[in-house]
């Protein structure tokens, strides 16, 4: 058995070894894309501006990671690389505590899967490379999480629950979207604080170990989270997601998301979808069955994780019910993928032949991670790509009209890409413009797929096509 669990660590130190390697190479390689070079464009305001969110689309500016953004781009300049460092971090702190927390929570086989599950899911890995607040939210909510169980189950509550609050507050301004499990994580300590407190009439240790550091957190919380969130709300910026339902909305486009385009089979999401489902219902007969032996462990474990994910989903609920905004879909409801993973771990964990259930799906896990990853492009953003080689081209044909004031026709979604990559390769001369009104004096076209209609319409000459982005860089004779 030592020897078997020997071979198992140094198999998981190789994947974590692997995953390194593979997210800082692609934060390397990778294009910069439309989003992130919006946040690098925001982040030279000033700070004034910055936590005012005093700019054009502020929804954009994922408030945490813009200012780190500025501090880096000040000491090591605007590579693509640096510009990705945030980004970096919070994927070690995800790491970190995907480890850590697993070990706390479950026996060691169920913290392998755990740990499996948690990192082996290609939608979450997109965001460890690249230059927006996702990466921090998440390394930032797994810390959160496993502070807040420390908080309940230690012996030094006071700490822990500290401890809770503080990245809890930093994943929320990290990216606003993960307020609502923050929150979520919250109310659960709170509510089972409150609860011993009753049972053992200690309500002078509840307001100093929990009820006192909550009021002195919401203060920076409301000045950093709370007042933009309804800012944003003013004018009309929360628009990212659904009006179906949460289930549509949310939880099948999470499952399609984390398929990354992948249908291995006819209807596998709809097969993922039910499976959920079974983990619910098989999760509420276990938490009867616990009540009924008294099973602590197993009792705190589902109790802990499946109540935070449904103070979450209830959250979600709220905001479209109370306040209009849509359902989260998937990037801005990707906090919904660790704390199902968590919930399903809690599960395994407490049935006899769970283990070898987890390690079915912890396989099926990687060798969908496997099938799935590639240094080249994101599921989101895979129209830029290439969009670096694109101005590298459209840059070396410029040279050769001895650099003369030329204009270059592409969509709106290019714009911020391109204005930093013209920027990083100090091109003067070129006009960039999505205005279809400048395409009869434009020299340059950059056209997607259904715009190639252009090439006819202009008499172009096709200069090189892109695969993965599927552009088409296009000059007028």
């Amino acid at each position: 058995m030592k020897k078997d669990w020997n071979i198992c660590n140094s198999a998981l130190a190789l994947y974590c070894i692997t995953l390194v390697t593979f997210v800082f190479y692609r934060a390397y390689s990778l294009s910069l894309t439309h989003d992130e070079a919006l946040s690098y464009f925001i982040s030279k305001y000033s700070l004034l501006k910055i936590f005012t969110f005093d700019f054009n689309a502020p929804s954009n500016s994922h408030l945490l990671y813009t200012l780190l953004l500025k501090g880096v781009v000040a000491l090591f300049g605007n590579s693509e690389i640096v510009l990705r460092l945030p980004a970096l971090f919070g994927f070690l702190i995800y790491i970190f505590f995907a480890y850590t927390l697993s070990r706390k929570m479950f026996e060691k086989w169920t913290a392998i899967i755990s740990f499996i599950l948690l990192t082996a899911n290609p939608f979450i890995i997109d965001f460890f490379s690249l230059a927006r607040g996702y990466s921090l939210a998440l390394g930032l909510l797994l810390a959160t999480f496993y502070f807040a169980y420390q908080s309940i189950y230690s012996e030094a509550k006071l700490k822990y629950t500290v401890y809770a609050l503080l990245p809890g507050l930093l994943a929320a301004m990290a990216n606003f979207a993960f307020t609502t499990p923050v929150i979520a994580l919250w109310i659960g300590v709170g509510l089972i604080s409150l609860i011993r407190a009753i049972h053992t009439s200690s309500y002078k240790q509840f307001f100093k170990q929990t009820l006192l550091p909550f009021i002195i957190t919401f203060i920076p919380t409301y000045f950093f989270v709370l007042r933009p969130l309804l800012f944003l709300k003013e004018k009309n910026e929360l628009y990212l997601g659904g009006n179906h339902s949460f289930v549509i909305d949310t939880i099948w486009g999470l499952v399609r998301t984390s398929l990354y385009d992948k249908q291995y089979f006819a209807y596998a999401d709809v097969v993922i979808m039910v499976i959920l489902v079974l983990v619910v219902v098989t999760a509420e007969l276990l938490l009867v069955m616990a009540l009924k032996q008294k099973d602590s462990k197993t009792l705190r474990l589902l109790g802990f994780t499946f109540g935070v994910l449904a103070l979450t989903i209830i959250g979600v609920l709220a905001e479209n019910y109370i306040f209009n905004m849509p359902y989260v879909v998937e990037r801005a409801a990707i906090y919904f993928i660790p704390l199902f993973m968590l919930a399903f771990c809690s599960l395994i964990n407490g049935l006899k032949w769970g283990r070898y259930v987890g390690a079915i799906f912890a396989l099926i896990a990687l060798l969908h991670l496997s099938n799935s990853l590639n240094p080249n492009f994101t599921y989101n953003w895979k129209y830029d790509a290439d969009t670096k080689a694109v101005v590298r081209d459209i840059d070396a044909l410029h040279a050769e009209t001895k650099g003369q004031r030329e204009t270059i026709v592409s969509e709106w979604l290019f714009d911020p890409s391109i204005n930093y990559y013209s920027e990083r390769r100090g091109i003067s001369g070129l006009y960039w413009a999505s205005d279809a009104e400048v395409a009869t004096s434009a020299r340059y076209f950059l056209l997607l797929p259904f715009q190639k209609d252009v090439i006819s319409k202009y008499n172009l000459r096709v200069i090189k096509e892109y695969p993965t982005s599927q552009l088409t860089l296009a000059v007028r004779e």
